[in-house]
């Protein structure tokens, strides 16, 4: 993992963890950090699924990378 990778991670973490507090008003836990390292959490569950898919059964769509 390169340094704009995680840049690309966290900014999409940052986003998809604001539209959740948005949709699910919960209080987070260290506001802005916790936001973060929950986004993290689902970006990176996201590319261990993808990588499943593509491995196991051979899917290789395009929107996936």
């Amino acid at each position: 993992m390169d340094i704009p990778h995680l840049i690309v991670q966290i900014v999409i973490a940052i986003l998809c963890a604001g539209i959740a507090t948005i949709l699910i008003p919960r209080r987070i836990p260290g506001k802005l950090i916790g936001m973060i390292v929950i986004g993290l959490t689902g970006v990176w569950l996201g590319e261990w699924g993808t990588g499943l898919l593509r491995q196991r059964y051979g899917i290789n769509y395009s929107f996936l990378n």
